[in-house]
């Protein structure tokens, strides 16, 4: 079992106590090993692992996913994003960004959060490396940057 595995399980954390029908352990692990097989990830990939960091659980339904994180401000309506593409490192960069509540440097202050700027400011916290705004992940870079993600809330939770 690759090593990102556990810390993507971390990540995914406890169900709800409490909370009906809670999403079964089987069904998140093997989401997580199909995401370490894939050598391009989709956008529905994207907005899955986010949904799950945001929520700490995996409640939406798949046809659901894209429209559930355009609600919660994760995508834009207007940018007209297709399940099925590659998940390029801009888009996911912004969906992290969104989902970390993260204000930016001055240009994502000054004229709003892009997936451009999004990908900037996650260089510059080091949550993901330098290559292209525009290339698409896999799914092992995927999982390797929501576990720094994970770390990088947990230190600023810390700090409150």
């Amino acid at each position: 079992m690759h090593r990102l595995l556990p810390a993507a399980l971390l990540m995914l954390g406890a169900a709800f106590p409490g909370e009906a029908d809670p999403p079964s352990l089987e069904g998140d692990t093997r989401f997580y090993r199909e995401l370490l097989q894939k050598a391009r990830c989709t956008n529905e990939d994207g907005a899955r692992i986010v949904l799950i960091f945001a929520e700490k659980a995996d409640w939406a339904k798949p046809d659901e996913r894209m429209t559930r994180a355009t609600n919660m401000g994760f995508l834009e309506e207007k940018w007209e994003t297709k399940a099925e593409e590659t998940l390029p490192a801009d888009l996911f960069a912004y969906m992290l960004c969104q989902a970390l509540k993260l204000k930016g440097g001055v240009t994502a202050r000054l004229l709003g959060m892009s997936p451009r700027t999004a990908y900037r400011e996650c260089v510059s916290l080091r949550l993901m490396r330098a290559g292209g705004q525009g290339r698409g992940l896999a799914g092992r870079e995927v999982l390797s940057i929501m576990a720094r993600a994970d770390e990088y809330r947990k230190k600023r939770e810390e700090k409150k």
